[in-house]
């Protein structure tokens, strides 16, 4: 009886250690400190691919902006000509006069024009 009774008493014990065990706090934060480690690599990995769909999609943007800018379009071979007074963009040969002196601006600088004849195009 006394032999039973240590018995019962040791796995009781033994029961009890493990469960001590279970409740180290050291396993408990060896286990966060793997979590953290995981979710900061995660993290770094989803900010990185972000900054870089972020950069590719600004060098597309910069690229449209660039390709519509007036100084692309000049660069083309076209020129803007303005009024040389009130700097307003000439659209139209109808608000010219013969002589009035116009602005052209081109890729590589500007010169002025003077308006001898104009002529309507349809």
């Amino acid at each position: 009886m006394l032999k039973l009774l240590f018995v019962s008493k040791s796995s009781a014990l033994t029961v009890q250690q493990l469960r001590l065990r279970q409740l180290n706090p050291s396993q408990r934060l060896q286990s966060l400190r793997d979590k953290c480690a995981t979710l900061h690599k995660r993290l770094m990995h989803s900010a990185t691919m972000r900054l870089g769909i972020a950069g590719y999609k600004l060098r597309r943007l910069q690229d449209t902006l660039q390709a519509v800018s007036p100084q692309a379009t000049l660069d083309r071979g076209y020129a803007i000509v303005t009024h040389v007074h009130g700097d307003t963009i000439v659209r139209d040969v109808a608000s010219l006069r013969v002589g009035e002196t116009l602005k052209t601006r081109v890729a590589r600088g500007a010169f002025q024009s003077t308006v001898t004849k104009s002529v309507q195009e349809d």
